[in-house]
């Protein structure tokens, strides 16, 4: 393999370059190695594949699936009270407003019933909060998953019976 540092390109799934926002950090590495997935950059080529094979995020598709992504992870900048203690003040705010924290990424709901998958990248494993979560939910009857890759998310879309379109 041929090239620099500076040639290579960090790619998704579909083989797009992933934006600059996505790679977060610059990490020196030896020409050729890729960099290490980024759980982002998986949220991102589903986003691409469920748009373009289902429906764009919070519409219904013909055939009568609907999906959503959920975003709950503390933002914002801490802030120093009076007392010097340092609080997240947007993660109060969602949890006074009942936000908790390990709910799936990814939400489909079709025919009355949801389905949720827990997106993680390579290898990844869930969380404390999200396994607890996803138990409750599971508990409650909903299906739940976790997937590190595209096609396992597809796939999992296709044992639940969800119409997609997408060639896993």
């Amino acid at each position: 393999m041929s090239g620099t540092d500076d040639d290579f390109v960090a790619r998704d799934n579909f083989g797009n370059p992933l934006p600059e926002s996505v790679l977060r950090k610059r990490v020196k590495r030896k020409p050729g190695v890729a960099p290490a997935p980024s759980e982002d950059g998986f949220h991102i080529a589903l986003k691409k594949t469920l748009t373009y094979g289902v429906a764009s995020p919070g519409f219904t598709s013909r055939a009568g699936l609907f999906w959503c992504s959920h975003e709950v992870r503390n933002s914002g900048k801490p802030t120093i009270t009076r007392s010097g203690k340092r609080i997240n003040l947007e993660g109060v705010n969602r949890k006074m407003r009942g936000v908790v924290s390990g709910f799936p990424d990814v939400q489909f709901v079709y025919q009355g019933r949801s389905y949720l998958l827990e997106l993680k990248k390579p290898g990844g494993k869930p969380s404390h909060d999200q396994i607890e979560r996803h138990a409750a939910l599971r508990a409650a009857g909903c299906p739940v998953a976790v997937v590190d890759n595209l096609r396992d998310a597809i796939a999992q879309m296709t044992a639940w019976g969800l119409p997609h379109g997408i060639a896993a």
